[in-house]
């Protein structure tokens, strides 16, 4: 899923709070890193019961959800997204909802990843090695200024998110009323669409550096660290997942 929490709209919010009030404590980068290492907490625990309970109620068949499996998963999915979405409105809520959204999130995680290793062994070490090499990359690109974050390029990255976001919820459509997603077919075409997708996410986090820098310079709130946290989390889980779904292309 694309990340909706660190768009223009939260920027501009954010950009009107009062630099100099008395009394208020600003964020920092260190706030953000620390809320940032306590989200991956509770998202590492929230996924180790997702793999674990994936793991119990396995069908004969490996990767293949049972029904019980399945409710369960859908809960969970249901819970990040409703916590997520409100968070976005929320941002002072962000400190609560973060843990709750990691937690829940980290469970769906969990199982999916537990799915994928059952019919490919090795593959969910091999993706997370890539989220960390691609997050890296792309933080050293942005840290040393060899790729700067525009008014244009912004732009573009959220209309391309926002457009992909439109495309899932068509494709999730036409596999409700039993058509053909071509993103679950592999070959050439799922694995392009996958490769942009990837790309898209991996360029998110170009936005998520950008808002921070741009939150603190601003003299945001110190509440906008937990939020940023999120957004940070929730554009990671995304990469990841993408990066699953390539690598078990070539897999299969």
């Amino acid at each position: 899923m694309a990340n909706p929490v660190l768009t223009e709209q939260r920027f501009e919010l954010t950009s009107s709070l009062p630099t100099t009030a008395t009394g208020v404590v600003t964020m920092t980068k260190a706030g953000v890193l620390s809320a940032t290492g306590v989200l991956f907490v509770f998202l590492l625990a929230g996924a180790t019961a997702g793999w674990w309970k994936f793991s119990s109620l396995l069908s004969p068949s490996a990767g293949v959800m049972t029904r019980g499996t399945t409710t369960t998963l859908v809960i969970a999915g249901i819970t990040a997204f409703v916590v997520g979405l409100v968070a976005v409105f929320m941002p002072k809520l962000a400190k609560i909802l973060g843990p709750i959204y990691a937690i829940c999130e980290g469970f769906l995680i969990g199982a999916i990843s537990k799915a994928y290793d059952a019919r490919f062994h090795g593959i969910v070490v091999m993706a997370l090695g890539a989220t960390l090499a691609v997050a890296l990359t792309v933080y050293a690109l942005y840290a040393t200024g060899t790729i700067k974050v525009t008014n244009r390029l912004r732009s573009t990255i959220i209309a391309a998110t926002l457009g992909l976001l439109v495309l899932y919820v068509v494709l999730a459509l036409i596999s409700a009323f039993g058509g053909t997603n071509f993103i679950s077919t592999g070959g050439p075409l799922a694995i392009g669409f996958t490769i942009i997708t990837a790309g898209l996410a991996a360029s998110n986090l170009l936005l998520d550096f950008d808002f921070i820098d741009r939150a603190i310079a601003s003299g945001a709130n110190r509440n906008y660290e937990w939020y940023s946290a999120l957004g940070i989390v929730m554009t990671l889980v995304w990469l990841y997942l993408e990066l699953l779904r390539l690598l078990s292309y070539f897999r299969d």
